[in-house]
């Protein structure tokens, strides 16, 4: 009957009917409270977390989880099936999504990792629950540049289970792992780990996006023939999507391949930042959101930027990637701020934009940073 009512409350929570809701809580809370059943109370816990957590209440969020993980200690078992491994991990991801909302991702990578050892600590693989908190793990690699968290998401990728209903975490742990390598100067591991991303796409666009990946490395590493074969191929692939019907990541495949266009073809470049501007569906809510929002306008302002001033337009251009530069500095996310730099300093050619992006690229020596613009 617990259970019952924590799942009915949450339900009437995702209708709208916050005091139906809270109505169904106050009655699972009552019934579990004689229960020695932690993980009942670590669900019921969870699920009211959430519920702030999809209302934008950061600090009830965080308040209920920090409580919900100081009644339920990490490693207690239970004797029935209401085990709350999968519960507190869900709620250690919650405080670290929390944590990426303040940006402090050192937080938030070591909550991830909790959550991860309170899985580990389970007699049985919770795949769902640990594909989860993986795919949250790869959106801060490479962004801060930690290869042991690199080598910790690997290790657990390799030895999951991935299933049919899990490929876009799939893809975006893969794609990670791909660029984390390619920024240590691991071409070989790079292209290894995206071939691996390709297969785990979850849509067109997903795909197009990692095989201009592969485009950018093949051209980062002088193997421009190769770099041209994969841009055809998906720019093939983006004459079948729906663009208008994106509202979500899938749009980022434009920018990107706008972005690659501008090298070589300026003019195809600028259609394709076109095509994106005419997209008039609202972009997802959590893709708006708080940071979210600056690491999407860096996005735009980076493909704006370049092909700017890939068709002349250098004040436009320049304007659009020191956006883009004080996003990334501001985010902390130092190898994008050097690509961009690297942008800046073949716009303008200027000595100080030159020596900028050398400083700036001295920390990824081994990478295609480093390597001529």
């Amino acid at each position: 009957r617990a259970q019952y009512y924590t799942l009915l409350g949450t339900i009437l929570d995702r209708q709208g009917d916050a005091e139906g809701a809270n109505e169904a809580w106050v009655e699972a809370r009552s019934l579990s409270s004689g229960i020695a059943a932690p993980g009942l109370k670590a669900e019921l816990n969870f699920y009211v977390a959430l519920s702030a957590w999809s209302s934008k209440d950061l600090e009830e969020t965080e308040a209920i989880a920090r409580q919900s993980i100081s009644e339920h200690p990490a490693g207690e078992l239970d004797s029935n099936p209401y085990h709350p491994a999968i519960s507190l991990a869900f709620t250690y991801e919650l405080l670290s999504m929390v944590e990426g909302v303040h940006e402090r991702y050192e937080n938030q990578i070591a909550l991830l990792k909790r959550g991860l050892d309170v899985l580990g600590a389970s007699p049985q693989q919770h795949v769902w629950a640990e594909g989860s908190l993986l795919n949250n793990l790869a959106s801060i690699i490479p962004e801060v540049r930690r290869p042991d968290v690199a080598k910790l998401v690997r290790e657990h990728a390799t030895q999951l289970r991935w299933n049919s209903e899990m490929p876009g975490w799939a893809y975006n742990v893969y794609r990670a792992l791909g660029w984390s390598e390619a920024l240590e100067g691991n071409e070989i591991a790079a292209f290894r780990d995206l071939r691996e991303a390709e297969g785990h796409a979850p849509s067109i666009p997903r795909r197009i996006e990692v095989i201009l990946d592969r485009s950018f490395l093949f051209a980062s590493i002088g193997e421009k023939v190769s770099a041209r074969e994969r841009f055809d191929e998906a720019d093939q692939l983006c004459a079948k999507v729906d663009w208008n019907a994106t509202e979500g990541e899938d749009r980022y495949a434009l920018l990107w391949g706008a972005e690659l266009a501008a090298s070589f073809d300026p003019k195809r470049a600028a259609a394709m930042i076109r095509r994106y501007k005419m997209i008039r569906k609202p972009m997802n809510p959590l893709l708006v959101a708080s940071a979210n929002l600056r690491r999407w306008q860096a996005y735009e302002s980076d493909a704006f930027g370049v092909v700017a001033g890939a068709n002349g337009n250098v004040s436009e251009g320049l304007l659009h990637l020191q956006t883009a530069l004080r996003v990334w500095d501001s985010l902390g996310f130092n190898w994008r701020a050097a690509k961009t730099a690297r942008a800046v300093a073949r716009l303008t050619n200027a000595e100080l934009h030159l020596a900028d992006a050398t400083k700036r690229a001295s920390s990824y020596s081994q990478s295609w940073l480093a390597r001529p613009a």
